[in-house]
């Protein structure tokens, strides 16, 4: 259907057509290698630039052998062979988001010995059940940080490999889950939507209090800016 949509353009058209792809493409081609270079690291993935090129010298080689050479050097998944063809050919993208977050006191109810006799008991413990939902939408799969911060500064970190479309983590603690943060450190680049990557149990208004006195100091110099040149 879309090479019928190109044939019916005019040769402006196609020109148009062809020149907005090609930029997309130049963009999605960095953002991959930038996305590459964040989950080996870096000098690993120059390392291992450089050595292809040494072996694969006087030769025409195909992206997907570089990244068949990049995931075998470096113990990634061999499924990352396909990421070219996912983002540049077939379009794809990855977004992540926590959707999610539940924490409640566990109960303690049933019977217990007490003595000669059985009492029955219906109390709340100090355990916290917790429940951390977790959803990845987009065709290409990507392994991503996950990190949990509870109520009392403790950080817990994992690695989800990102080939689901829902992810459920359920765990007792002593205390409730804060925050859930996905990629941290922002490893993924091709992710279109970074602000659904973060999610508070309850609701924080110093976030927003933040955004809001920062646009408010630009806003402010753009138009001290503005009025010194008018």
């Amino acid at each position: 259907a879309e090479l019928d949509h190109i044939v019916e353009l005019s040769d402006e058209g196609k020109i148009t057509f062809y020149e907005k792809n090609r930029r997309r493409n130049i963009i999605k081609s960095a953002l991959l290698f930038w996305t590459l270079e964040n989950l080996v690291g870096d000098p690993a993935f120059s390392i291992a630039l450089r050595d292809f090129v040494r072996n694969s010298l006087y030769s025409r080689c195909a992206m997907e052998e570089f990244m068949t050479f990049l995931t075998s050097q470096h113990d990634l998944d061999p499924r990352l062979a396909s990421l070219f063809d996912e983002i540049l050919i077939q379009g794809g993208d990855s977004d992540f988001k926590v959707s999610h977050i539940f924490s409640r006191n566990l109960q303690e109810r049933g019977f217990w010995e007490n003595g000669k006799a059985w009492e029955y008991r219906n109390e709340t413990t100090d355990q916290v059940y917790n429940r951390i939902t977790l959803e990845h939408t987009g065709s290409v799969h990507l392994p991503v940080d996950v990190v949990v911060t509870m109520e009392n500064g403790e950080k817990m970190e994992w690695t989800w490999d990102g080939y689901h479309k829902v992810k459920i983590y359920e765990f007792e603690h002593a205390t409730a889950v804060r925050k859930v943060e996905i990629d941290p450190n922002h490893k993924i680049m091709i992710d279109p939507d970074r602000v659904n990557n973060s999610l508070y149990r309850k609701k924080n208004i110093w976030s927003a209090l933040k955004w809001t006195s920062m646009w408010m100091f630009w806003v402010q110099h753009y138009f001290e800016v503005l009025a010194s040149i008018s």
